[in-house]
């Protein structure tokens, strides 16, 4: 993830109650806690687990489909950014909104397209294949983009050229 295992403090030790052992035990429990479960549109108890997108995978999406005269590019350019955010595809039981995901669960570029019995070459395909509409899957992709710290606009504009 975009710098955080810089800021380890490269083995220097911390006494305990220390400002650093603090700092640390501060930031190891944020980051415990840095994914975002979206609830998967018209699948009642389908849940996505993201981590955090970072601006390399932005650009990536961004190089794959900007200018492109596909009518399908920004919606391609969305189910990316979700396949390279997702840690875990899994489904809860009704009404419990605190179920963690399984620890084999299937991620979009490994399993979800074939426990949905679909092709998909990418996980961008397996992402298209879950969510029902296309509408369904930029919406998701621009709550994870703010999630992860870009503003709607950046994402656009670097989408467009601009």
């Amino acid at each position: 993830m975009g710098g955080a295992e810089d800021l380890t403090g490269g083995g220097m030790p911390a006494a305990p109650g220390s400002l650093l052992a603090d700092l640390r035990a501060r930031r190891d429990a944020a980051l415990a806690k840095l994914y975002l479960d979206l609830p998967v549109r018209r699948l009642p108890g389908v849940v996505v687990r993201f981590r955090p997108v970072t601006s390399a995978e932005l650009l990536r999406a961004v190089e794959a489909f900007g200018g492109s005269e596909d009518p399908d590019a920004q919606v391609n350019h969305d189910a990316t950014l979700l396949a390279m955010g997702c840690v875990a595809v899994w489904t809860r039981p009704d009404g419990d909104d605190s179920s963690e995901p399984p620890a084999n669960a299937p991620t979009f570029a490994d399993g979800v397209a074939e426990a949905l019995g679909i092709t998909a070459k990418t996980g961008a395909e397996a992402v298209r294949g879950l969510y029902l509409t296309d509408g369904d899957v930029s919406a998701a992709a621009k709550r994870l983009q703010v999630w992860s710290g870009f503003t709607i606009a950046e994402a656009d504009e670097v989408f467009q050229g601009n």
